[in-house]
C-alpha cells in the first residue's frame, strides 16, 4: 500500500512540475491596456520607459531614428521530460515568444509600435547548447546603459542581456 501511494505521489509530482510555465523577460507587452497609454508622434522615450520600463536592446539607424525593442519569452516542460529514460530523447520544452517594437524618430519622439509572436518546441539537448531561442538584437545595437544615461532614465545591469554572461 505505502508503495501505491508513493507512486501516486511521485506521478501527481511529475504532473504539477510539468505545468509550470517560466516566464522570463518583459511581461508587460502582453498588457494591450500598456500600449494605449502611448501615443503615435505625441509619446517619447521617457513616456514609454515609464510604460514598459528598460529596453533588452537598442538601435539607432544613420539618421538617428531609435528602435527600442523589449522581449517575453514563455518555457513550458514537455510531460516527456519527466518520463525515465524517454526524457533523454524526447524532453524538451514548449516554448513562446513576443518581441515588441519602438520605433523612435530622430528627436525622440515614438513614431511606429509593433510586435511578432512565435512558437515551437525547443528540445533539451539543443537548449542546453543555447538553440532554439530567437535573437532578436538588432545588427545596429547600442548600448542600453549609454541610452538611458541619455535621457536620465535609471539604468537597471541584471535587465540588459549585454551583461549576461
Amino acid at each position: 500500500m505505502n508503495r501505491y501511494f508513493a507512486v501516486m505521489a511521485l506521478t501527481l509530482s511529475v504532473l504539477l512540475c510539468g505545468c509550470a510555465t517560466t516566464k522570463v523577460g518583459n511581461t508587460d507587452i502582453d498588457d494591450q491596456g500598456k500600449y494605449m497609454q502611448l501615443e503615435i508622434n505625441e509619446s517619447d522615450k521617457r513616456d514609454v520607459y515609464l510604460v514598459f520600463g528598460q529596453p533588452h536592446y537598442v538601435a539607432y539607424d544613420a539618421d538617428k531614428k531609435s528602435l527600442w525593442v523589449y522581449k517575453r519569452i514563455d518555457l513550458t516542460p514537455s510531460g516527456w521530460t519527466f518520463v525515465p529514460l524517454v526524457g533523454l530523447v524526447a524532453g524538451g520544452m514548449g516554448k513562446e515568444e513576443k518581441v515588441a517594437y519602438f520605433e523612435f524618430s530622430a528627436e525622440g519622439i515614438l513614431k511606429n509600435v509593433s510586435s511578432k509572436e512565435s512558437g515551437g518546441y525547443v528540445n533539451q539537448w539543443v537548449g542546453i547548447f543555447g538553440g532554439g531561442i530567437n535573437d532578436d538584437e538588432p545588427e545596429n545595437s547600442f548600448s542600453v546603459k549609454e541610452e538611458m544615461g541619455k535621457h536620465s532614465l535609471p539604468y537597471d545591469e541584471q535587465r540588459d542581456p549585454a551583461t549576461f554572461e
